[in-house]
């Protein structure tokens, strides 16, 4: 059973909690680069909805093939690039919850510590480590759906070449009737134009993983130095801090 997303990041209370006091602190560039990284997540849990949405369209009209051989060789195809997309949405649902599990922790350590504890970053390590096993597995699920297309494509090649020469066709999807090629041959259009959408879907995802996992080495550059200047700068703005992380971390567990 494929786990499910939670909520949007950007409306869990202990992420809104911690660019409230990036903010308080002025850390401007740090909350930005937070919340780009907390969009491109979000961005990922969109674009996987809408990749498993044409992988099924796939598979749907893989299962009207009326040629047996040929329905189950793309079948064969089809599943091996869902498995590795499910697996690439499971990997994402892990990674916002250690992501939530990072700031939680770092809240509550602020909350039973005082300012002091400002000046850890983000344990990001575990979501960094997730995004490689996403970007992995989405390498497997384009490799395989280039198969895909790669056969598809040479299946139209076969029947606008031939046309009636339905032996050299079957001799490609491995089949016998040419009743079944002709009654086929529109579904094969169909499969070109979703297969290409679909193939265009998984580089944008795996592009978005880059740029987060991009985000995240830009968060680790900052260093204790500069955020303990950023706290020590003037006293009434850490005190005000104080209070304000008395304020904004004090939310049901």
């Amino acid at each position: 059973m494929d786990k499910q997303l939670p909520s949007q990041l950007s409306q869990n209370e202990y992420i809104q909690a911690y660019l409230v006091l990036l903010n308080m602190m002025g850390n401007a560039q740090k909350k930005n680069d937070t919340m780009d990284l907390i969009q491109h997540i979000e961005y990922l849990e969109h674009k996987f909805d809408t990749v498993i949405d044409e992988i099924k369209e796939l598979r749907q009209t893989v299962e009207q093939f009326q040629n047996p051989s040929t329905r189950l060789n793309l079948k064969t195809m089809i599943d091996k690039v869902d498995t590795s997309v499910q697996h690439a949405k499971n990997k994402l649902v892990e990674v916002k919850e250690t992501f939530i599990a990072s700031v939680k922790t770092h809240m509550d350590s602020l909350k039973s510590k005082g300012k002091n504890t400002v000046v850890k970053s983000l344990d990001l390590l575990h979501v960094q480590q997730g995004l490689k096993n996403i970007h992995q597995s989405l390498s497997f699920s384009i490799a395989g759906l280039n198969h895909f297309n790669l056969r598809v494509n040479q299946m139209s090649s076969e029947f606008k070449r031939a046309k009636v020469n339905f032996k050299n066709v079957g001799l490609l999807m491995i089949g016998k009737s040419p009743n079944h090629y002709n009654a086929d041959k529109t579904k094969i259009n169909l499969l070109q134009r979703v297969g290409k959408s679909t193939l265009s879907s998984l580089e944008k995802l795996q592009a978005t993983v880059y740029k987060a996992s991009n985000k995240i080495v830009d968060l680790e550059k900052y260093s204790v130095k500069k955020e303990l200047k950023a706290i020590s700068s003037e006293q009434s703005e850490a005190s005000q801090i104080n209070k304000t992380i008395k304020t904004i971390t004090n939310v049901p567990r």
